[in-house]
Protein backbone atom coordinates (compact mmCIF):
# COMPACT_ATOMS: atom_id res chain seq x y z
CA UNK A 1 0.00 0.00 0.00
CA UNK A 2 1.38 3.38 -1.11
CA UNK A 3 1.59 6.58 1.20
CA UNK A 4 2.84 10.10 1.66
CA UNK A 5 2.61 12.78 4.31
CA UNK A 6 -0.02 14.95 4.62
CA UNK A 7 1.51 18.58 3.34
CA UNK A 8 -1.56 20.15 5.60
CA UNK A 9 -1.23 18.49 8.75
CA UNK A 10 1.67 15.98 8.17
CA UNK A 11 0.51 13.05 9.03
CA UNK A 12 -0.12 9.77 6.60
CA UNK A 13 -2.38 10.15 3.69
CA UNK A 14 -3.41 6.40 1.87
CA UNK A 15 -4.63 5.93 -1.25
CA UNK A 16 -8.73 6.05 -1.79
CA UNK A 17 -10.72 4.31 -4.19
CA UNK A 18 -11.88 6.28 -7.24
CA UNK A 19 -15.42 8.44 -6.41
CA UNK A 20 -17.19 8.67 -9.54
CA UNK A 21 -19.08 12.01 -8.30
CA UNK A 22 -15.98 13.18 -8.07
CA UNK A 23 -15.52 12.43 -12.26
CA UNK A 24 -13.91 15.12 -14.51
CA UNK A 25 -13.80 15.53 -18.36
CA UNK A 26 -10.47 15.02 -20.23
CA UNK A 27 -10.98 17.98 -22.73
CA UNK A 28 -7.66 17.76 -24.16
CA UNK A 29 -8.53 14.28 -24.95
CA UNK A 30 -11.81 14.97 -26.90
CA UNK A 31 -10.07 17.94 -28.81
CA UNK A 32 -7.31 15.34 -30.30
CA UNK A 33 -10.25 12.82 -30.98
CA UNK A 34 -12.09 15.75 -32.87
CA UNK A 35 -14.72 16.87 -30.95
CA UNK A 36 -15.70 20.58 -31.34
CA UNK A 37 -16.96 22.74 -28.49
CA UNK A 38 -20.52 21.88 -29.33
CA UNK A 39 -19.96 17.73 -28.67
CA UNK A 40 -18.31 18.29 -25.64
CA UNK A 41 -20.62 21.03 -24.18
CA UNK A 42 -23.63 17.94 -25.48
CA UNK A 43 -20.90 15.38 -23.36
CA UNK A 44 -22.82 16.11 -19.74
CA UNK A 45 -26.20 15.69 -20.96
CA UNK A 46 -27.28 12.01 -20.04
CA UNK A 47 -26.31 9.00 -21.78
CA UNK A 48 -23.88 11.30 -24.86
CA UNK A 49 -22.09 9.36 -26.60
CA UNK A 50 -18.79 11.54 -25.39
CA UNK A 51 -19.64 10.41 -21.74
CA UNK A 52 -16.36 7.86 -22.76
CA UNK A 53 -14.21 10.44 -22.15
CA UNK A 54 -15.11 11.95 -18.49
CA UNK A 55 -12.80 9.61 -16.24
CA UNK A 56 -11.85 9.38 -12.40
CA UNK A 57 -8.71 8.83 -10.35
CA UNK A 58 -7.87 7.13 -7.39
CA UNK A 59 -7.06 10.10 -4.19
CA UNK A 60 -4.87 10.87 -1.56
CA UNK A 61 -6.77 11.01 1.52
CA UNK A 62 -5.45 12.01 4.93
CA UNK A 63 -6.17 10.29 8.36
CA UNK A 64 -5.75 13.15 10.30
CA UNK A 65 -7.61 16.66 8.64
CA UNK A 66 -9.40 14.40 6.00
CA UNK A 67 -7.61 16.22 3.45
CA UNK A 68 -8.07 14.89 -0.21
CA UNK A 69 -5.69 15.26 -3.34
CA UNK A 70 -6.01 13.72 -6.91
CA UNK A 71 -3.86 11.24 -7.59
CA UNK A 72 -2.50 12.50 -10.48
CA UNK A 73 0.90 10.11 -11.17
CA UNK A 74 -2.59 7.49 -11.13
CA UNK A 75 -4.34 5.88 -13.79
CA UNK A 76 -7.66 7.13 -15.32
CA UNK A 77 -10.57 5.12 -15.40
CA UNK A 78 -12.64 6.15 -18.19
CA UNK A 79 -16.53 5.98 -18.19
CA UNK A 80 -17.78 2.78 -19.97
CA UNK A 81 -21.28 3.79 -21.06
CA UNK A 82 -22.25 0.24 -21.78
CA UNK A 83 -21.84 -0.85 -18.08
CA UNK A 84 -22.22 2.26 -17.12
CA UNK A 85 -19.23 2.26 -14.86
CA UNK A 86 -15.51 3.80 -14.82
CA UNK A 87 -14.12 0.68 -15.93
CA UNK A 88 -13.18 1.64 -19.37
CA UNK A 89 -9.89 2.16 -21.02
CA UNK A 90 -8.64 5.67 -22.25
CA UNK A 91 -10.50 6.50 -25.77
CA UNK A 92 -7.82 6.39 -28.62
CA UNK A 93 -7.45 9.17 -30.67
CA UNK A 94 -7.29 8.93 -34.40
CA UNK A 95 -3.50 8.87 -34.75
CA UNK A 96 -3.53 5.96 -32.03
CA UNK A 97 -5.99 4.21 -33.97
CA UNK A 98 -3.87 4.49 -37.48
CA UNK A 99 -0.60 3.18 -35.39
CA UNK A 100 -2.46 0.34 -34.18
CA UNK A 101 -3.89 0.02 -37.62
CA UNK A 102 -0.24 -0.38 -39.28
CA UNK A 103 1.01 -2.45 -36.40
CA UNK A 104 -1.58 -5.15 -36.96
CA UNK A 105 -0.88 -5.00 -41.07
CA UNK A 106 1.29 -8.29 -42.14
Amino acid sequence: MSYKKCPTCGKFMHLTDRLPKDDQFDYELARECGLTQEQIDKAYHGDSPYSRFFYVQDQWECGGCFKLIPHTEGQRYYYNPFFADYNGTKPLTPHEKKALAQKDKP
